[in-house]
């Protein structure tokens, strides 16, 4: 299981694996939190998983 940013370069590459992406809040403690694209890439069906995503 990886987590990297989401891009479609990065779909590209792992094309051949299950995929989820996920909005997930970035926050430091002098700015608003923002929220990203975050990419789960398994080399196994997660959506199997019963809920994990």
């Amino acid at each position: 299981m990886v987590s990297i940013n989401d891009h479609p370069d990065i779909r590209q590459c792992f094309a051949d694996f299950w995929m989820e992406g996920l909005d997930i809040k970035y926050s430091t403690a002098h700015a608003a939190p923002q929220t990203s694209r975050e990419l789960v890439i398994c080399n196994w069906d997660a959506g199997t998983a019963g809920g994990l995503f």
